[in-house]
């Protein structure tokens, strides 16, 4: 699906690398074992980064890159994935269109959170992986405090994680054999790749069709929310 998305919204003005990504990424969905799709989706984390362009150090470079995808869209995943459980409940769902009429159902699920609405709280009784899942985000998103530091922490967890892939991925390129672990590795590395999709759709939809220009985008957009997650300097300190 994101193949075809992509086709169409960047036809004949797309980015070179963009047709090698497709084959890539088909190459590694009719892989016969974890390994051969491992290598390739890393590859095409390779290919749409552009490591050719940094004389750093190639690991450093890409976490660099990839990291602002990836964080720039993680609370908005927990809230979907939490909300998508939840509203398997016609009533649940009512619920949050009542409470919040005037906004999607996603961002009304947002502010039930925010707000620790005690009339969500109800649905999630019977199911205590939910009901703990909704209590962590209201404590969550009870401050800015809060946030950022869960926010740095969930960095450093994905440059770690990409740094264990990357390795692997060395392992297998100069030693061969299966490595350990890899099905768990193989299966973070396409969840990487799939939004790295993702993000590359939602740019181009928006006019920015150069994939250098897309990872600008993301550094840029994750400077502006840790700027907003920053502890407001106090005016009378300076007086």
């Amino acid at each position: 699906e994101n193949e075809k998305v992509l086709r169409l919204m960047f036809n004949e003005r797309f980015d070179t690398r963009v047709e090698e990504l497709f084959s890539l990424h088909n190459s590694a969905l009719l892989a016969q074992n974890k390994t051969s799709q491992l290598l390739n989706l890393w590859t095409i984390i390779e290919v749409a980064i552009d490591t050719r362009q940094s004389f750093a150090c190639r690991i450093n470079y890409i976490t660099d890159m990839l990291t602002p995808v990836l964080s720039i869209i993680y609370y908005k995943r927990l809230i979907e994935r939490l909300y998508k459980l939840i509203a398997k409940n016609k009533e649940a769902r009512r619920c949050i269109k009542k409470l919040y009429p005037d906004n999607n159902a996603i961002e009304g699920f947002a502010l039930c959170i925010k707000n620790g609405k005690t009339d969500i709280k109800a649905f999630f009784d019977e199911n205590l992986y939910m009901g703990f899942q909704f209590e962590h985000l209201t404590n969550l998103f009870s401050s800015k405090k809060n946030v950022l530091s869960d926010w740095n922490r969930h960095l450093k967890r994905v440059r770690w994680q990409l740094a264990r892939i990357y390795k692997t991925r060395c392992m297998i390129v100069h030693d061969g054999g299966k490595m350990p672990y890899i099905e768990n590795l193989v299966e973070n590395l396409h969840y990487y790749v799939d939004e790295l999709f993702n993000y590359i759709i939602y740019n181009t939809e928006r006019g920015i069709v150069s994939l250098d220009a897309i990872f600008s985008a993301a550094r840029i957009k994750e400077c502006q929310i840790q700027e907003f997650l920053k502890p407001q300097k106090d005016p009378s300190l300076d007086a």
